[in-house]
């Protein structure tokens, strides 16, 4: 029996291409089409981790509580001992030297965002704390130009901004905050979608009957257990393997956001090759069922192999998309794949990552 989930109406709103100047790692990259599912491939350090915080970053039109939750889940956020405000090096964003005049663009056809270093009015700081340049953030709604403040010694001060909460979410196998992944669960708790999130942890422990999360030892550490059928005694998802924890927080920001965007970094990270076809049904499901676009990561083939494999057992391979992320000549390109042409790739053994 297929299960139909009902969702609130939401105006789904996609990216349809990108093009990024002077973000981290790229002085100049256009990919030409996006689809509603994407699987971007590549070797190391061409980018596809940037790519993946550019696409979210431009969907929430350069909000800075997504800039301030992209280098919180890098691992490069730090707090402000004297105020507990928090800053990071802006120098990190930029490519290459910045500079007054040096700006990052983030494009697509329907929206843009611009990022560069501009004054900033001193209001309520002290006048040792900030250097009077503040990163400004443009994007296309003409009304809304962000100002952010730098410290002396150039890094961002978040904290005059409290925006709303980013649409969408960015999984970074890294950096998984068992909080965040509490506060998603009890999102959908107790709906139709809850039932979607223990599928999907069947796909690695078919026992698995309920999942919870609880206090630890520390009241203010949560933890994850799961129930098997048939038994109360309770398990700590932890001692279960990164691939079923990689599972879980996949489709935790997946059922989180519905109408919106999921952007996922090393797909396959934790998870054997017989496992990744029926993960990515479920993601193929659920981004039908719930409009999200998806944008993921692979370094691997069992993971495209099985990316081609659910797109056309779905009959989503016109919805489906491979880019490929490639340096030459000291520049990085990218190259856009249909699923036909993964299809003959993998038929005849061509290398394609």
């Amino acid at each position: 029996m297929v299960c139909k989930i009902i969702i609130e109406e939401k105006k789904f709103i996609m990216i349809e291409n990108i093009s990024i100047r002077n973000y981290r790692m790229f002085e100049h990259l256009e990919v030409s089409e996006f689809a509603k599912v994407n699987l971007i491939v590549g070797k190391n350090n061409v980018g596809k981790s940037s790519l993946l915080e550019a696409a979210w970053l431009l969907y929430n039109d350069g909000n800075p509580t997504t800039l301030e939750t992209i280098l919180s889940i890098k691992g490069e956020f730090i707090k402000f001992d004297a105020s507990n405000d928090s800053y990071n090096f802006v120098k990190e964003l930029f490519y290459d030297e910045i500079s007054d005049n040096k700006i990052i663009e983030i494009k697509c056809k329907s929206k843009f965002v611009v990022l560069t270093i501009g004054n900033y009015e001193r209001h309520g700081f002290s006048q040792n704390l900030i250097t009077g340049k503040g990163l400004v953030i443009q994007n296309h709604l003409d009304e809304r130009i962000y100002q952010i403040p730098l410290t002396a010694n150039g890094k961002i001060l978040f904290t005059s901004y409290k925006e709303k909460e980013s649409d969408g979410n960015l999984v970074i196998t890294k950096n998984i905050e068992i909080e965040k992944l509490s506060k998603l669960w009890s999102e959908i708790a107790i709906t139709p979608l809850q039932n979607e999130v223990i599928k999907a942890l069947k796909v690695i422990e078919p026992r698995i009957e309920n999942l919870a999360f609880i206090d630890g030892e520390n009241p203010r550490e949560r933890k994850a257990i799961v129930v098997f059928e048939g038994s109360s005694k309770r398990i700590s998802l932890s001692r279960m393997g990164d691939g079923i924890n990689h599972i879980l927080a996949i489709i935790l920001a997946m059922v989180n956001s519905k109408g919106s965007i999921l952007l996922v970094d090393e797909f396959e990270s934790g998870l054997h090759w017989s496992v990744q076809k029926q993960l990515w049904d479920i993601v193929f499901f659920l981004s039908k069922e719930l409009d999200i676009q998806v944008i993921a990561t692979t370094h691997s083939r069992d993971c495209i192999e099985a990316f081609q494999k659910s797109a056309l057992s779905s009959n989503q391979a016109n919805n489906s998309l491979l880019i490929k992320l490639i340096e030459k000549n000291n520049k990085l390109k990218s190259k856009v794949f249909s699923l036909e042409d993964v299809q003959l790739a993998m038929e005849e053994d061509i290398e394609i990552r």
